[in-house]
């Protein structure tokens, strides 16, 4: 098409210059343009959306037009000014405006829809990955197995088998055959004993036949589809000590237990009576038996916080009263009480009460408030700086040292504000930089962060907020912050700390009202098969990919997530492709997504669902 003849604009009869119609009629002329490269056919296929989406020219050839149509319009007006001596100076920079916002108004509409060279690789990537909305991954529970898909989807990765209906209740750490083979002396046999890597399980653990989805919360507390753990021997063995009762299809919970004869909740009411409870001062509690030799009784206290409380309920504590009940002699449990009165007073513990076979001890605020005994035939102190080095440690005859403090009323290690406001208050151990790399400004920061991300995790699955996840894992919690934002009466999280994390933050985890542990996830989990709702991964397998296969994590991560339970992993996009193809070999149903920030972050997210199916799918 010609270029239009520039002519003097027509003067009106008030003496002004029509400079707009120059313009209205290169707009028209663009308009039509426009329409016949519209309605003009595909030659090959005779498709009007086709040539649309697939012929159109270049973003940035058809930037280049437009912008030339405006630098006309602008020169042509320029070229009137100068031809018109009433043209006022006003209106040029009306045109001039209009110009530029134009220019930036359709730069920044190119850059953002995207078909620039980097957007390109952001396509192809997607292509690769499948990122996309899901419509397709339902988080609802669906009982039965008929419901599993007909094959594992296309990846060239062989599906992994079903393990042996035999294994349903396997525990690769805490087996019981292996456990059998190790020696008895302080409880070496009870330990974790992983097996080699010859020895390991490269199958799925099924879940028993019949298995269902758990009560939600409150009332998985106190029923158990019996198809999901089908052992009656408690119920016979326990059977005088109320633990458990078996009804119809399910068991029953009541609450009792040995050390309880009125109840779990008498008993905890006995301890409010001592211990405030209910004022949000005690948040975690470890329930322990670990006899009454010093050395167990040291590990207590490493783990105790200071001002904390040691309940021992059960032999000897009133066996004055209980002593033929136990069939134990009056001595043996007297001598076993004195030693623990003993230790209890060499680690500076003081006993606050001692009731209806209860007793209870606080620990020590700080080391100024009571000195180390001297005679303590065990000794010495151990070393401060290696006492979160914990992982495949011998326990040690030493007494765990307190931070220094000023006073004897001030309390080592900090403050702690009563829970929930502890949840989001500054941990001690971040005010005082005692964790490497992280400051008050970044520990805001990652809280903020972990808002966000979770806030458009429920976008995705709507379900979080709904009781339909009661035990939640996060497999690399960083600073709790995940479970932190997911915080709620329906909900608990583990929070673990691989043990090749570059810094130990599980100190600050404890310290805000959560709970968490150590692990190698080169290793089996010490818990029972599916025990978890959902599991959370930030980063693990690039942690790992020099460390172990990506097969071992995953299919441990399938071994203790129940059917039907979530998987949400967050990673690079390039080791999630890996992740999925693995994944789709065993029976989960996946999707990627794009980060939160938009198509262009290289992390991603893969949303995964594990698949029902039992045993007695798999059994030949």
């Amino acid at each position: 098409m010609e270029a239009p003849e520039l002519t003097a604009p027509p003067v009106t009869e008030s003496g002004k210059v029509a400079i707009f119609s120059t313009a209205r009629r290169h707009r028209e002329e663009r308009g039509a343009a426009r329409r016949r490269l519209r309605l003009s056919p595909d030659p090959s296929s005779h498709s009007l959306r086709r040539w649309r989406l697939v012929k159109r020219a270049p973003r940035s050839a058809l930037l280049v037009a437009v912008l030339a149509s405006y630098m006309a319009l602008i020169f042509g007006c320029g070229m009137a000014r100068n031809l018109t001596e009433n043209r006022t100076r006003n209106t040029l920079i009306v045109i001039v405006v209009f110009g530029l916002c134009s220019f930036f108004y359709l730069l920044g509409a190119w850059q953002k829809s995207g078909s620039g060279g980097g957007d390109r690789i952001q396509n192809w990537v997607n292509e690769q990955t499948k990122c996309a909305q899901l419509p397709n991954l339902s988080f609802e529970t669906h009982h039965s197995a008929s419901n599993l898909p007909n094959d594992t989807g296309s990846s060239k990765i062989e599906p992994f088998k079903p393990c042996d209906e035999q294994y349903t209740d396997y525990t690769p750490c805490e087996e019981q055959k292996r456990a059998m083979t190790f020696p008895r002396d302080n409880m070496i046999y009870r330990e974790r004993h992983c097996p080699p890597d010859k020895e390991k399980l490269y199958c799925l653990i099924p879940a028993p036949k019949g298995y269902v989805a758990p009560f939600r919360w409150p009332k998985g507390r106190d029923f158990v589809p019996y198809a999901n753990v089908p052992h009656k021997s408690l119920t016979v063995e326990k059977a005088i000590q109320n633990w458990v009762h078996y009804e119809g299809n399910v068991f029953r919970f009541p609450g009792g237990g040995t050390q309880f004869p009125q109840g779990a909740d008498k008993y905890i009411e006995q301890l409010a009576s001592v211990i405030p409870i209910a004022e949000g001062k005690v948040r975690t509690a470890l329930d322990t038996g670990c006899g009454v030799h010093g050395m167990y009784m040291m590990e207590v206290d490493r783990v105790l916080r200071p001002g904390g409380f040691w309940v021992l309920s059960g032999p000897p504590i009133g066996w004055k009263i209980h002593y033929k009940g136990w069939q134990r002699s009056k001595e043996d449990l007297r001598n076993e009480q004195r030693k623990i009165e003993h230790f209890a007073q060499l680690l500076c513990w003081k006993k606050v009460s001692e009731k209806d076979g209860i007793a209870i001890w606080t620990k020590r605020l700080n080391d100024k408030s009571c000195s180390m005994k001297q005679d303590n035939p065990n000794g010495g102190k151990c070393d401060l700086t290696s006492d979160s080095d914990v992982w495949y440690k011998k326990m040690e005859v030493c007494m765990t040292p307190l931070p220094e403090v000023n006073s004897v009323d001030e309390v080592a290690g900090g403050q702690l504000e009563p829970f929930p406001k502890r949840l989001y208050a500054i941990p001690p151990r971040i005010t005082d930089g005692s964790v490497p790399g992280f400051s008050v400004e970044s520990y805001e920061e990652d809280n903020n962060l972990w808002r966000k991300h979770v806030k458009a995790y429920k976008k995705i699955n709507n379900l979080l907020d709904t009781g339909r996840y009661r035990n939640i894992m996060d497999m690399n919690a960083g600073l709790g912050s995940f479970a932190a934002a997911l915080e709620s009466p329906k909900v608990w999280v583990m929070n673990v700390i691989p043990t090749i994390a570059n810094t130990s933050t599980l100190g600050v985890i404890y310290e805000r009202g959560l709970i968490g542990m150590y692990h190698d996830w080169c290793e089996g989990f010490s818990t029972y098969p599916r025990t978890y709702d959902l599991i959370h991964s930030n980063d693990i397998f690039s942690l790992y990919q020099n460390k172990c296969q990506f097969e071992d994590i995953l299919l441990e991560m399938d071994r203790i997530l129940r059917p039907e339970g979530a998987i949400i992993i967050r990673d690079k996009v390039d080791v999630l492709v890996k992740v999925e193809k693995i994944a789709n070999a065993m029976r989960w149903k996946t999707r990627l997504a794009d980060h939160e920030g938009g198509p262009h972050v290289p992390e991603k997210i893969l949303f995964a669902v594990k698949q029902y199916w039992t045993a007695e799918k798999t059994s030949s």
